[in-house]
């Protein structure tokens, strides 16, 4: 049985995009908009992987499915009730040619596959006829053309054309994005600069930012 018409007018979320709205605390601003999400099952995957990669980064991605359960289906391959046997043979292909490692018997991706979540999430919007996703990746000019041309009918919106859609004005949305793109040892480097400068203004930031760089092994 085909996914409803319903389902086909929420947006498909990708990983990235998902955890940066969490740590900003601004799911609201999908919520509001699409009122419903749809994961498919690779990303529930990256989102766990990425926990126990990397709580402290990535924790809160995961944490908060259990938190918003009630506004979002998950799109799993497995699942027969959202993919016929059709739908299957022409997901496998896809599978295939976008050099995606499914294994049927364990129902398993390999979670080593680069950008998992979002290629899958394009194949299953393809073959749903959905017609908008979430992603924020980001991702080379190079990838970024393979898939526009691969997945036309797809449109894609990111973390920056989220926060205009929610008001925030384009300069403030970069800004924002930036922020958040930033990793928690980046972070730690500004506050231990910005601390080390409050206590001497004549200090060199610059060689603040390599000693503390040095201190968290990054140089």
């Amino acid at each position: 049985m085909p996914i409803s018409n319903e389902m086909k007018k929420y947006p498909i979320c990708d990983t990235d995009i998902w955890i940066k709205s969490c740590k900003l605390k601004k799911e609201n601003y999908i919520f509001d908009k699409f009122n419903k999400l749809v994961f498919s099952d690779a990303v529930i995957v990256e989102l766990e992987n990425k926990k126990n990669d990397n709580k402290d980064e990535f924790g809160i991605g995961y944490d908060s499915l259990n938190k918003y359960k009630d506004y979002y289906h998950e799109l799993s391959i497995k699942d027969k009730i959202f993919f016929n046997s059709k739908e299957r043979k022409i997901a496998k292909r896809l599978f295939h040619n976008n050099k995606i490692d499914y294994n049927y018997e364990t129902n398993s991706f390999d979670k080593r596959t680069e950008h998992l979540g979002e290629k899958v999430s394009l194949i299953y919007a393809s073959i749903h006829n959905m017609s908008v996703m979430l992603s924020d990746d980001n991702d080379s000019k190079e990838y970024k053309s393979y898939i526009r041309n691969r997945f036309k009918t797809v449109k894609i919106i990111n973390l920056v054309d989220l926060l205009i859609m929610n008001g925030i004005s384009k300069d403030d949305a970069l800004k924002i994005r930036k922020e958040v793109s930033k990793s928690v040892k980046e972070k730690e480097l500004e506050r231990e600069v910005e601390k080390q400068l409050n206590k001497n203004s004549t200090v060199n930031r610059l060689s603040l930012l390599k000693e503390a760089m040095i201190k968290k092994g990054i140089m």
